[in-house]
Parts: structure tokens; sequence; C-alpha cells
């Protein structure tokens, strides 16, 4: 599910919610309950008094929808209206971390709700990659059936799949196409 975190500010939170529904999968729904919710929320260092709750679960969907829509966008000015909606209606909850390394936590403030905090990472985190890399590197696999979600981040900013598997796929599909 994780592809080029490294590349990726906060881990790439954004990108990894829309892609816990994977139609290439069966089922294709990763986030089926709350304890995935908490594995998703821990695995970005999106920390909280308590545990998540069925409420995360459908506020955690629901986000990952309109996340989706950014990426889905046909123009510039619909992310950016998608994007700084998602901003308005969050809380930024950051906080930077010492430790062995510096790290950047989304509980900044006392917020006990994990839903908020995940709807700042999701904000911040569009916000970030959209003004870093660009709109148009936000980008929807093009080996259909997969609908990954994925930024492009490289060099000439061309890439068309969400990894190696659906660009193998393609190339392979297309080659038989070829030889018919």
């Amino acid at each position: 599910m994780t592809r080029y975190l490294e590349a990726l500010p906060f881990g790439a939170v954004a990108q990894d919610l829309v892609n816990t529904y994977d139609v290439m999968r069966l089922p294709p729904e990763y986030l089926q309950t709350p304890a995935e919710v908490q594995s998703f929320l821990e695995r970005h260092d999106i920390t909280g008094e308590r545990a998540a709750t069925a409420r995360d679960l459908v506020a955690a969907r629901s986000l990952r929808e309109q996340a989706r829509r950014v990426f889905e966008a046909p123009s510039e000015r619909v992310a950016v209206r998608l994007i700084n909606a998602l901003l308005q209606s969050a809380e930024p909850a950051l906080r930077l971390v010492s430790g062995p390394a510096l790290s950047i936590r989304w509980n900044a403030k006392p917020m006990d709700d994990l839903s908020d905090m995940l709807r700042s990472a999701v904000a911040i985190n569009l916000a970030f990659v959209a003004a870093r890399y660009g709109f148009k590197r936000l980008r929807v696999c093009a080996a259909l059936p997969c609908r990954d979600v994925f930024v492009d981040v490289s060099k000439g900013g061309e890439r068309r799949f969400c990894g190696s598997k659906c660009a193998t796929r393609t190339r392979v599909a297309a080659f038989r196409a070829r030889r018919l």
C-alpha cells in the first residue's frame, strides 16, 4: 500500500489513506474495523488518548473519498478548492518532536478526536504536496482496473503507474495485443 514514502512529506498520509480501498484486492476495503483504522493511524504517527472507534472508521472512509476527489480533480482550480475546504475544516495538529532524530507528530494539542487529527494530517499533506510538486503530479494509476493514487516525484514527471506491478501488467497486455 505504501509507495515512495521516502520521497514524500509526512509519510504520504493522504496517498496512503486513499489507497486503503484497492479494487485489485478482494475484499477491496483495507479499513474494515476500528482496529485497522488504529493501525493506519499508528503507521503515520497519529496518536491520541484513546483507540479508534466505529465513529473514527466512518470518518476515515469519508475523508478518504474527499482526498480521492483531490487526486481525481479535473483541474488545478478544482483541486485547490477541495484542498482549501479540507484545510478550513481541519484544525492543524502538528508538533516537532525531538529524539534520536527530529520528527513531526500529528498530536500537537490535546486533541482526543482521532478523526480531527487524521483530517489535519491529510489536509496539510495534500496542501504541502500540491504546493511542492504541483497539481499535475497528483495522479491516479493508468493501469485499469487499478485506481490507486500516487504523487509523481520522478524527475521528468511522466510516471503513469502506481508501481512496477501495474506498469508491467499494462506493458505485457499491450505486447500481447500487438502480437494478435
